[in-house]
């Protein structure tokens, strides 16, 4: 029913109560607006169980269920997979069913091991990604000789960027990528050392791997931005490569770039593509 039939006075309020005094009433779940096709009021979902034990008979479970939602459309509201996984478990633990409940946070820890097992297979596909850029721009900047003339990046009023900037690009990206690879390796080792293998299922043991785990879920946010950052690097030293010999290419450099390699651009591009593409699955991970 909608919140305000729910809190409604008069004859509704006694209907409500007899229904409560039945002992049927066995949990009231309040939701936000937009779960319904038909209604877009917030709603209450009253659930009875004619079946329900004497000793919760005067018992009846509430949850506020209202800042809970994913949103599908612009008008529709609905619960995702896990969401509506972890208030059942909430029913679980009043009705006294905890082994359903150790199940579930089980079922969760089993799901995290796998998914962080995985991350060493993301993070090599990313490392592979970056090497083949990283290996790509070598006889660009193995061709570029420093210029008295030094632009900064981004370049004011259209310049290109000078060689020496070209080189602290290159400082730049190689210190990021460094402090990220030696991350990745440092958690992926431990990650095949210490959480190879599931625990028992038991409250005590759950408790210890949850608590460790949620170490490792620090640790890979901060991952995640140590990743970006290599990736956003690599990309951009490209982009300043590209943009240093495009006037060559276009016959307007004035001799910036003449007799150097000239940078294959749909190569580099896939390139860049595809480091981009492995961050995202790495990110995702």
């Amino acid at each position: 029913m909608s919140s305000q039939a729910s809190g409604a006075g008069h004859g509704e309020a006694e209907v409500r109560r007899k229904l409560v005094e039945t002992g049927d009433l066995d949990a009231m779940i309040s939701i936000r607006s937009n779960f319904f096709y038909t209604r877009t009021v917030p709603c209450e979902l009253w659930h009875f169980d004619k079946g329900k034990p004497a000793n919760r008979r005067d018992q009846v479970l509430m949850i506020d269920a209202r800042n809970i939602y994913r949103k599908v459309t612009r008008k529709i509201y609905d619960f995702t997979p896990e969401q509506l996984a972890n208030l059942t478990a909430i029913v679980w633990l009043y009705r006294g069913q905890a082994d359903r409940f150790l199940a579930r946070v089980q079922s969760c820890l089993d799901r995290t091991l796998a998914e962080a097992a995985a991350i060493a297979g993301y993070a090599s596909s990313f490392r592979k990604a970056y090497d083949e850029l990283a290996d790509a721009v070598v006889p660009y900047l193995n061709a570029a000789q420093p210029s008295p003339a030094v632009s900064r990046f981004p370049v004011p009023g259209g310049e290109e960027p000078g060689e020496v900037e070209l080189r602290r690009l290159v400082k730049e990206r190689d210190e990021a990528a460094r402090a990220c690879f030696q991350e990745l390796d440092k958690w992926t080792a431990r990650i095949a050392k210490d959480w190879k293998k599931s625990c028992p299922p038991k409250l005590t043991a759950q408790t210890k791997l949850l608590a460790e785990l949620d170490t490792l879920a620090t640790a890979c946010r901060d991952l995640v931005k140590d990743v970006d950052l290599a990736c956003k690097l690599a990309v951009r030293l490209a982009d300043a490569i590209d943009a240093h010999l495009r006037p060559a290419r276009n016959g307007t450099g004035q001799g910036r770039g003449e007799g150097q390699p000239q940078p294959d651009v749909r190569a580099l591009r896939r390139l860049v593509k595809d480091l981009d593409a492995a961050r995202v699955g790495c990110d995702e991970r």
